[in-house]
C-alpha cells in the first residue's frame, strides 16, 4: 500500500512528459491521473473510486473517478493557516465510511494573539466531518494540541493519519 500511495502521489506531481522511473525494485511506469494540484500533501480513496487531495495551502480537493479534478475546492473547511510548514496535511477515510461517512482532517490552525507576541502561532488539529456533494459539514474537533505548548513559530506539525484494526485513531505530530 505504501508504494501505491507514492506512485500516486508521484503521478498527482508528475510532469506532462512521463518516463519510466527507476528504484532499486525496478522500473515503474506510471501514467498522469490528473494535474494542476498546489502542494498535494496526502489522498485518500473513496469506495465509489474518486479520491480525496489535501493541498497544503488549505484546499481539499476531489479528483473523479476518470481523473477529472473538480475545479471546485470542497466548501466549508475550517480556518488553516498555511504559513511554513502549515496547512491542510493529511486527509483519511475513516474506517467506517460506508456506513458513517466520517472523513478525517489534520492541519495547522491559527490560535488568538496574546500580547506581546509578535506574530501568532499556529497549533495542530484533528477534525472529522462529512462531505455533502462538494461542502465539508457536520465538523467534530477530535484533537487539539494544548495551548500551553503555545509557541511563536510555526513548524513541525506532522500530522499523518492511521486507523488500527478496532477502528482507533492514530496520527503523527510535531515537536
Amino acid at each position: 500500500m505504501r508504494y501505491r500511495i507514492a506512485i500516486i502521489l508521484l503521478m498527482l506531481c508528475a510532469s506532462a512528459a512521463a518516463k519510466p522511473v527507476q528504484t532499486e525494485l525496478g522500473s515503474v511506469d506510471y501514467q498522469i491521473v490528473s494535474s494542476g494540484l498546489e502542494h498535494p500533501w496526502s489522498l485518500a480513496f473513496l469506495p465509489d473510486g474518486r479520491f480525496l487531495v489535501s493541498e497544503r495551502p488549505g484546499r481539499l480537493r476531489v479528483i473523479e473517478a476518470d481523473g477529472r479534478l473538480n475545479p471546485q475546492p470542497v466548501g466549508g473547511l475550517p480556518a488553516i493557516k498555511a504559513s511554513g510548514q502549515g496547512g491542510l496535511l493529511d486527509v483519511a477515510i475513516g474506517p467506517n465510511y460506508a456506513t458513517d461517512g466520517w472523513v478525517y482532517l489534520a492541519y495547522s490552525h491559527a490560535l488568538p494573539a496574546r500580547e506581546g507576541v509578535r506574530r501568532p502561532p499556529a497549533m495542530t488539529r484533528v477534525v472529522r466531518g462529512r462531505l455533502r456533494g462538494n461542502r465539508w459539514v457536520e465538523q467534530q474537533v477530535v484533537f487539539e494540541a494544548p495551548h500551553a505548548t503555545y509557541r511563536t513559530t510555526r513548524h513541525h506539525y506532522g500530522s499523518r493519519i492511521v486507523f488500527d484494526p478496532q477502528g482507533r485513531l492514530y496520527f503523527s505530530i510535531g515537536d
